[in-house]
């Protein structure tokens, strides 16, 4: 797996349009994009929202290009969190879209983490790439934003103690893979029967970016020789700053922290 086959990046913009010049300038490059619940109520609003803020045809239109940009590269990070017939209902819908992977929060539950991974084995396979493809289910374990304390109030156990237990709730449904922080990757490689699980990895930022509302934050060199897969990076590279460059430029630096983390990890 190349440097830029591990990185996905969050289209967390404010419009269409800036979401197909992301996808213009840097798809060569990257190896999938993230669409969020943010970029989907805004494609939701620019079709269907107050007639005086939205052409619905011409809005239509630029859905349609977007999406043809992305098929088969579309990291579809609606975090499906329900019972389990509305949860197999919802994969199975967005499963039209062509995504390669679909997230569903772990913490609803085995019955509905199985009944996602039974809705992508319904879906008619895809052309992509030269090879036919499923949406992969990644299960959301505990979202970085959370510390030991946040994570005790809403589950009723540490952070390590959650993330293990929705780590193998998602393996023993079939699921593909997780998302954790880069701070749970050493938990993780500790159990062996997980290391086969897809680990994805947000709220990852090169040294030069500022941490925002990340809790749980990690620079791509560290989370690659940690034993990340995939990483999440939105606004380091949606907004870099002047002395990085363009997105393209951004995109480049954290490649170059990949390889250097892939190299670490081998000697290890």
């Amino acid at each position: 797996m190349s440097a830029t086959s591990k990185l996905i990046v969050a289209l967390d913009v404010p419009s269409i349009d800036r979401a197909i010049e992301i996808v213009d300038a840097t798809r060569f490059y990257v190896h999938s994009f993230k669409i969020g619940t943010a970029l989907m109520q805004t494609i939701i609003a620019s079709i269907i929202g107050p007639r005086e803020v939205r052409d619905a045809e011409a809005n239509a239109g630029k859905v349609r290009t977007l999406f043809s940009l992305l098929t088969g590269r579309i990291f579809w990070d609606a975090k499906f969190s329900d019972i389990p017939n509305t949860v197999l209902g919802s994969v199975s819908e967005a499963a039209a879209v062509h995504p390669a992977m679909v997230t569903v929060h772990a913490s609803c539950g085995i019955r509905s983490l199985k009944a996602a991974v039974a809705a992508t084995l319904e879906v008619v396979p895809y052309g992509f790439g030269g090879k036919t493809m499923r949406p992969k289910i990644i299960a959301v374990t505990v979202l970085t934003s959370l510390d030991d304390t946040d994570t005790d109030a809403i589950f009723g156990g540490t952070r390590k103690e959650k993330v293990l237990q929705f780590a193998y709730n998602a393996l023993h449904v079939g699921a593909e893979g997780i998302v954790c922080s880069a701070s749970d990757l050493s938990t993780l490689r500790c159990h062996n029967d997980l290391t086969h699980l897809l680990r994805v990895v947000p709220g990852v930022r090169p040294q030069w970016a500022p941490h925002d509302d990340q809790s749980a934050v990690a620079i791509p060199e560290d989370a690659v020789a940690a034993g990340a897969h995939f990483l999440v990076v939105g606004r380091p590279i949606l907004n870099p700053p002047p002395a990085i460059g363009t997105a393209a430029n951004a995109i480049e630096d954290i490649s170059l922290a990949i390889t250097r983390g892939e190299i670490r990890r081998r000697s290890e």
